[in-house]
């Protein structure tokens, strides 16, 4: 899980240094951080609802809506079996394709 736990905790300069980005401005950092982040928020997301039933989806994107929403939708998450493991997947294959995309346009 340290992949889905590097994004999580969004902690730029793991998230950079894992994805081999270096030698940036402070301005650009900031820019591919939040593109790098908005991207994986995306993809955990759409993990999650891909995975859940209609009426998790409907209590899943009404507890988005709300300001204090992690509790609500921790307990939605945890009760869909293997779901951990498919957003960790989700957010190795990310990676690497990130990875994969740096070096050929690098």
């Amino acid at each position: 899980m340290a992949k889905t736990q590097i994004i999580l905790d969004k902690n730029p300069e793991i998230i950079l240094e894992e994805l081999g980005i270096k030698n940036l401005s402070p301005e650009e950092e900031k820019e591919v951080i939040n593109t790098v982040l908005e991207h994986f928020n995306k993809v955990i997301i759409e993990t999650v609802i891909l995975n859940l039933d209609d009426n998790q989806v409907d209590r899943f994107k009404a507890a988005l809506e709300r300001n204090n929403f992690e509790e609500e939708i921790t307990k939605i998450t945890a009760a869909v079996p293997g779901l951990a493991d498919k957003i960790e997947k989700a957010v190795e294959d990310e990676f690497a394709l990130l990875k994969k995309a740096k070096g050929i346009v690098s």
